[in-house]
């Protein structure tokens, strides 16, 4: 459907999008009606008199209004854009939305004592934060969703969880477990993608890190960590397409280790980056296109000077971290290396953004944001800015990523994060 012969095709709507983005202060993708007429006729106020606007709402496919007052609005303008993200079809091209988010296993602000002995009370708190976490999916209906810290349950299954977050809205899912046992439940890696839109060809699992897997040169055991993958074909084009959601060393138990790494000539998030889109190419083939997607634990451009993030990520390195990294270093090199060779900017800010590089440079792969991380509207986590990333190789991204609340109405300590990608195009 061509509404405006000025504004028509895949980077005006992805424009028009940001547009109605600034506007969403609450993350939502929801927009009162007044509002959504405002926009439209900042951008065309000859086209989009009140009638029309009434017209196509009621012509419009079904999901966009919500209740009688709200409008899903990316919906509604991928309507008129022939985008329609239940379809995946784009004017000739396979366009899908994908969703990454770590859902913190379902556990976010509950008290931890919980988990031993008051299977109720846990089981009652779970669910309320699936049950908000599955208003995001129903809000936004990703076609593919990669899930990083799911729970496979205790005291209540997978398919319970699975059945409250996904159920009866037409999605498939595989789920690979990562080996960690968090609060209260062994964790897994989880892709959920819309039948309608993907039929599965195969899955796999990737280890990246196991139990017997140390920090080099000491005894200190790293998380352990795999990636799910699967490998989809697109109904509408034909085309495969190999997903992978994964959750990459690091965090606040694991931020340490990066000196006794260096010592090593090794960093092992550049590693099991590189296992992860290895595995892909060797299962897949080199040309089939293909996403990793997850939580990284690292940032990017977060670091540098200008960022709304670098004041925090420095205060700290300086305050605790690189201590901690030079006391674990100790029981490799027999003695504390040099506090003065390893410094925020020119080793600890390039060395933990290796993975990035590894992945772009070496690897083929595209990041699949538009934005610079550096700005305070990219923050996915709680703990800094961000650290949920989207890969592609072989696809092509609108750009169009936007941040879903999820930390401020206490679903987790990660944001969502959700773009639009397309096969049959390269980067």
């Amino acid at each position: 459907m061509t509404v405006n012969g000025g504004i028509n095709g895949n980077q005006q709507l992805a424009n028009i999008l940001a547009i109605f983005r600034r506007f969403d202060n609450g993350g939502h993708g929801l927009m009162n009606q007044p509002d959504l007429k405002q926009i439209l006729t900042l951008l065309d106020a000859n086209f989009w008199t009140d009638s029309r606007l009434e017209v196509l709402l009621a012509e419009s496919s079904p999901g966009v209004c919500h209740g009688k007052a709200e409008v899903r609005y990316e919906e509604f303008l991928r309507w008129l854009f022939d985008d329609d993200p239940r379809t995946g079809l784009s004017q000739g091209v396979g366009s899908f939305t994908l969703m990454t988010f770590n859902v913190e296993e379902y556990y976010h602000g509950y008290n931890r004592d919980k988990k031993e002995g008051k299977e109720a009370e846990l089981k009652s708190g779970v669910f309320a934060t699936i049950k908000g976490i599955r208003a995001i999916v129903e809000t936004h209906a990703p076609d593919v969703f990669c899930i990083e810290e799911h729970s496979l349950g205790k005291g209540f299954t997978e398919v319970e969880i699975m059945e409250a977050l996904i159920g009866n809205l037409g999605y498939d899912y595989v789920s690979q477990p990562t080996g960690e046992n968090a609060w209260f439940s062994p964790l897994a890696n989880a892709i959920v993608w819309k039948r309608a839109i993907f039929t599965q060809e195969r899955s796999w699992r990737v280890q990246l890190a196991g139990v017997g897997d140390v920090v080099p040169g000491t005894s200190q055991s790293y998380t352990p960590r795999s990636a799910a993958c699967v490998e989809l074909t697109h109904r509408a084009t034909g085309k495969r397409l190999a997903v992978c959601a994964t959750h990459l060393m690091g965090g606040r138990f694991e931020d340490a280790s990066f000196v006794a790494e260096a010592l090593a000539k090794r960093n092992i998030r550049a590693e099991q980056a590189q296992k992860i889109a290895c595995s892909i190419k060797e299962t897949c083939g080199e040309d089939t296109p293909s996403v990793i997607a997850g939580d990284f634990n690292v940032m990017l451009d977060g670091y540098r000077e200008g960022s709304a993030f670098r004041s925090t990520a420095q205060s700290y390195f300086d305050g605790t971290l690189i201590n901690k990294a030079l006391e674990m270093a100790a029981q490799a090199a027999g003695q504390t290396p040099g506090k003065e060779d390893y410094t925020f900017d020119g080793f600890y800010a390039p060395f933990q953004t290796q993975v990035h590089a590894v992945l772009s440079r070496e690897l083929g792969y595209t990041i699949a944001y538009g934005r610079s991380d550096s700005a305070d509207e990219m923050k996915t986590t709680f703990y800094s800015g961000c650290i949920d990333w989207v890969y592609i190789r072989n696809l092509t991204t609108l750009r169009d990523e936007r941040v879903v609340r999820a930390i401020d109405d206490g679903l987790s300590d990660h944001n969502a994060v959700m773009v639009t990608l397309q096969l049959g195009c390269r980067p």
